[in-house]
């Protein structure tokens, strides 16, 4: 049997996007700046390292990772963002517990 290396995505470093439309699934981002996007994520992998997020930055979720969140939401998840620069956390049922 022969040993299969691990998947490596694609990296983009430094770059910077503004006024734009980004999907984020199937690339590595590294030290890269969001202005004004619209990042959509469909349940892909895909990684985010030292990046600049602007606070207006609106993120969707499509395909698998829309039914997930969606399922999430069915059974009583709730996810709360915030609008300045540091948003407030996700909640989830078991932080009750």
């Amino acid at each position: 049997m022969t040993e299969q290396l691990p998947y490596r995505l694609p990296r983009v470093v430094g770059k910077k996007y503004e006024n734009t439309t980004v999907f984020v699934d199937s690339i590595r981002y590294e030290a890269c700046e969001f202005i004004h996007c619209h990042l959509i994520y469909n349940g892909g992998p895909g990684e985010m390292s030292g990046c600049y997020i602007a606070p207006d930055t609106v993120w969707q979720f499509a395909g698998v990772a829309a039914i997930v969140v969606e399922t999430l939401q069915r059974y009583g998840w709730r996810f709360e963002f915030g609008t300045g620069p540091e948003p407030e956390p996700i909640r989830f049922p078991s932080d009750a517990l």
